[in-house]
């Protein structure tokens, strides 16, 4: 990011009496408001007051995303208190997630989903009416771009799919993440997507509220 666009948005970041931002718990996106007390242009920390609504979620994950302008960015948590919290400088979101267009969660062992792709049954990582996100192993042979047919379960009703590889990741120990986008769903599947998600959506909540 070009030294002059970073000043910028770290002097909006400190004129702003609150700024919204997201921490995605199990891929869920917790918002909260937070406001800047001092930056150390020196360490290239930004010292913020602290939200309790962060506190269970920064358990999960430490980026913490924000828009400016027609952009997303993210920051890192680097200590944290009741009272104060360190982050990093902003930089640009390489996955703008507050962009997403549908609703994604992580799946559980509780509540599981599966994909069956080339004959092999592995558990989802996460879903959304889009798309799924699985770890699997290497000598898969998935390439990005490539169409493949799948069996998606969700909570013991299997759907033939059809789904496209948007991107995949390597993870090491012959493992890779892979992003599927799938394609023509009919709104059957696509409702059980939805209430699936929800359902997981509440769970999570359920979780935060614990706490």
């Amino acid at each position: 990011m070009e030294k002059g666009l970073k000043r910028e948005i770290l002097n909006w970041l400190k004129s702003q009496d609150g700024v919204e931002v997201a921490v995605f718990f199990n891929e869920v996106p917790i918002k909260a408001k937070l406001k800047v007390n001092d930056i150390d242009y020196e360490k290239k920390q930004i010292i913020w007051s602290f939200n309790e609504k962060l506190k269970v979620p920064l358990l999960d994950n430490r980026d913490i995303y924000f828009k400016y302008r027609d952009n997303v960015y993210v920051i890192t948590v680097i200590i944290h208190n009741n009272k104060e919290m360190v982050t990093s400088f902003p930089s640009l979101a390489l996955e703008p997630k507050l962009n997403r267009r549908y609703v994604r969660v992580t799946t559980s062992p509780e509540n599981p989903a599966y994909v069956t792709i080339k004959g092999k049954k592995f558990q989802i990582n996460d879903i959304s009416e889009e798309g799924i996100g699985i770890i699997l192993p290497v000598d898969l042979d998935l390439r990005e771009n490539e169409e493949i047919d799948m069996e998606l379960e969700i909570k013991g009703n299997i759907f033939p799919v059809k789904g496209k590889i948007v991107y995949t990741k390597n993870q090491g120990k012959n493992l890779v993440r892979v992003g599927i986008k799938l394609l023509n769903i009919p709104n059957r599947v696509r409702n059980q997507i939805v209430k699936y998600v929800f359902e997981r959506q509440r769970d999570i909540a359920k979780k935060i509220s614990i706490f």
